[in-house]
């Protein structure tokens, strides 16, 4: 007797801890099921047979956690199937249990779009790797992407959830209730972004994102869940209706029905931990563009945006794009006002878009896009001429400056102050070089700047100051100079004697 004890419970340990012989070959992905349907020599119908596909890991125990959610039920599998030996089965195997006894069928999704690396850990592993479009994933794996990385998973029912960059999520449900027909879906939101797009379910389905401080659950809508570095739960609702509750912490859903806000289209509301859920407040309405207007040329250095203010806006967010599908992002600003200006955007075709943002920090819908086109600066001259020229008997004075690319002329200007408030000469020469014939007695200054064909100017380049004097000064202090020079001579002869 003591040996057939020892025996029963030895049985039961290599049940539990020794899975499906690891030497199989194949992915650890969920268990795979098939209903079959028997009939008698009558036609009648008998009871509906599923069929279990046993995978590598898997063993009696972890099957009737898994499917008859109870492991301690694991001998009712032995009554349908013709088991040597309980404590090792194979992968491959296949194991008959009437439909009346399962609970569940566990279900796929699978990675539609995958944006650089993604990974996945499958339930009971340590080990992160990486997937592609087409992988499944199933009850209990984690997902996680990068800083610039994201993923779309598509659920067998049509559901679909976008997963934006550095966002970690856990597939916590994910199987159909034999009770009530209804499909069970439900991801655990550690940090991050994730965006479902639920599809209009049967009745007795439920769809739900957990998070450390809400839970969100909804029967066919499109919503945004959010959660912040300080925990705190955002949730926008794009279309129908949303259920948010502050999460207890444990896996069902049900508190939901009894302590729940709810979010209705184009309303957000934030739950921090411990907290119920804030008023809900409304998503702001994208603003209109205003400047640059549609088609317009305007400098590469002085861009200057501006758009209408938006109902329900804290904060907008521009876009510039070369590209009208805004694949690759050239400018991004967020700021709280009105207008903006960029210091410099390359000659080239654009277009630009707008946002707003809302309390919650959720984003509208964006604006309509427009196109404009920057035109190239060119560079300032540098002035060649000497800082000091003098007009002697009505000779010419000649200003030469420096050639500039994409200067189709160049604007030069001489006045008689350094703040050229008094301009006498004014004028568009396409060479660089200028003879100046006329100037009247005294300082004056000149300032030099570029010009391109399509009559963008550069900056003025630095006023240089020219002394213009006559030649019967410079006779005259030159006589002058001539005789000082004499009796200084002379006097040095005297003293020398």
């Amino acid at each position: 007797m003591f040996k057939k004890i020892v025996a029963a419970i030895l049985s039961w340990v290599l049940l539990i801890y020794f899975p499906a012989a690891a030497w199989g070959q194949g992915s650890t992905s969920q268990t795979q099921t098939k209903q079959e349907e028997e009939e008698d020599i009558s036609g009648e119908k008998v009871e509906v047979i599923q069929t279990i596909d046993v995978k590598r890991g898997d063993t009696l125990w972890h099957i009737a956690e898994k499917y008859l959610e109870d492991p301690n039920r694991w001998p009712e599998l032995l009554k349908y199937n013709k088991i040597d030996n309980p404590d090792l089965i194979h992968p491959g195997d296949k194991l008959k249990v009437p439909q009346w006894l399962v609970r569940k069928i566990l279900r796929e999704a699978r990675f539609s779009f995958i944006q650089n690396r993604v990974e996945m850990k499958r339930k009971e592993r340590d080990r992160w790797v990486p997937i592609g479009i087409g992988d499944p994933t199933g009850e209990g794996d984690d997902v996680k992407t990068g800083v610039n990385s994201s993923a779309e998973l598509t659920l067998d029912e049509g559901s679909k959830i976008d997963i934006s960059p550095r966002t970690t999520v856990k597939v916590s449900r994910l199987y159909t209730d034999l009770k009530t027909g209804g499909n069970r879906s439900s991801f655990k939101l550690d940090g991050g972004r994730l965006l479902a797009k639920v599809s209009k379910t049967e009745r007795n389905s439920r769809f739900s994102i957990r998070t450390p401080t809400a839970v969100a659950a909804v029967s066919g809508t499109d919503f945004i869940v959010e959660v912040e570095e300080d925990r705190v739960t955002k949730v926008a609702v794009i279309d129908g209706s949303v259920q948010v509750a502050p999460s207890t912490g444990e896996e069902e859903e049900e508190e939901v029905l009894t302590s729940a806000v709810e979010v209705k289209a184009g309303q957000s509301v934030q739950v921090a931990s411990g907290q119920m859920p804030l008023a809900p407040v409304k998503l702001p309405g994208p603003p209109a563009p205003l400047s640059p207007l549609p088609g317009s040329r305007v400098r590469e250095d002085r861009v200057a945006f501006s758009w209408s203010r938006a109902e329900g806006a804290e904060s907008y967010e521009l876009e510039v794009s070369p590209n009208p599908d805004f694949d690759r992002i050239v400018l991004t600003q967020r700021t709280s006002g009105q207008d903006y200006k960029a210091s410099l955007i390359p000659e080239g075709e654009y277009y630009w878009r707008l946002r707003s943002l809302n309390r919650d920090g959720f984003e509208s819908v964006y604006s309509q896009v427009s196109k404009f086109a920057t035109l190239s600066v060119p560079g300032v001259p540098t002035q060649l001429s000497s800082q000091q020229a003098f007009r002697i008997d009505k000779r010419e004075v000649a200003l030469s400056w420096s050639g500039v690319a994409k200067a189709a002329s160049y604007g030069l200007e001489i006045a008689k102050d350094p703040n050229f408030a008094e301009v006498v000469v004014k004028d568009n020469p396409t060479a660089t070089q200028y003879v100046v014939d006329i100037l009247a007695k005294g300082p004056h200054y000149w300032r030099v700047k570029a010009i391109s064909k399509d009559g963008i100017e550069s900056e003025y380049s630095e006023a240089s100051r020219m002394e213009i004097i006559d030649y019967g000064e410079i006779v005259l202090w030159g006589g002058i100079g001539v005789g000082v020079g004499v009796a200084a001579v002379i006097v040095i002869l005297l003293l020398a004697k």
